[in-house]
């Protein structure tokens, strides 16, 4: 396990010390992922990175911390550090048989992302959270017209600690709601707690109902998420990118790498 090598520029841009497994994911370890995001609606991409480089990687990530008038830590908009995770091999690998299926496979491109890092709440203990709050579906979860079977809008998520148990802060989902009309707030469907190692990605179709649950232990709940989409259905041709996209789209030749990062973007 190492550090990408596909591109030194783009690896002196971002300058972080999380380091990426660049063994293929393959064969039937691959088609289980698919299989179970396809019917489940999420799956866990495992040993996405080498699992020490994350401890090193979250510790650069709180020295950049600033905190804002609320008292919430944040990582500043220029900030390269949160964009490290999509560049790993395995999850761009996996994204285009995320975000489309046969007979049309495509190459996802990055929608948008968002960071939210969250003080552990030490006063309310996680058997206590109200069953039906907090429930949501990400983004633009609905896709319109006859792309519909072809076609979905993910989310990836890293939390950057192993999540063993509730008061560890996972995301809980309604297992298979992509597919059915199971809704949380009517008492529906089979909610599962995501449990899984700081190494790991979390995949999900934006169409499942899911919600964070809060850290109860000791130090904040980081929570990094990516949405992905195809092209044929984000193909706003965009003219400009947030700052530390845009340096990344610089630092690269390769024109799978600036479309995975910048869509249908031209400079002006």
């Amino acid at each position: 396990m190492n550090k990408i090598s596909n591109n030194c520029s783009v690896e002196d841009s971002l300058k972080t010390p999380l380091l990426y497994n660049e063994a293929p994911i393959g064969g039937n370890y691959l088609g289980n992922n698919i299989l179970e995001l396809r019917t489940k609606g999420f799956t866990i991409l495992r040993n996405v990175f080498e699992r020490d480089s994350v401890d090193a990687y979250r510790e650069a990530v709180e020295e950049e911390l600033l905190e804002n008038d609320e008292g919430r830590d944040y990582l500043p908009e220029e900030a390269d550090l949160a964009l490290a995770p999509i560049l790993a091999p395995r999850l761009r690998e996996i994204l285009p048989h995320a975000v489309s299926k046969p007979p049309i496979i495509v190459h996802a491109t990055l929608d948008s992302y968002i960071q939210s890092i969250s003080k552990a709440r030490k006063h309310k203990p996680a058997k206590t959270h109200d069953p039906h709050k907090g429930w949501h579906k990400d983004g633009r979860h609905y896709i319109e017209g006859p792309v519909e079977p072809y076609f979905n809008m993910v989310s990836v998520t890293t939390y950057l600690r192993d999540l063993d148990e509730d008061e560890d802060g996972p995301t809980q989902v309604v297992v298979g709601s992509h597919l059915c009309n199971d809704n949380p707030f009517h008492g529906d469907g089979r909610v599962q707690a995501i449990r899984m190692k700081k190494q790991d990605l979390l995949i999900w179709i934006q169409k499942v109902w899911h919600r964070p649950l809060p850290r109860l232990k000791e130090g904040n709940r980081y929570f990094f998420l990516y949405r992905f989409v195809p092209p044929v259905i984000d193909n706003e041709i965009l003219t400009e990118l947030p700052p530390p996209i845009k340096r990344l789209w610089d630092a690269t030749d390769d024109p799978a790498l600036k479309f995975y990062l910048g869509g249908l973007y031209q400079e002006k």
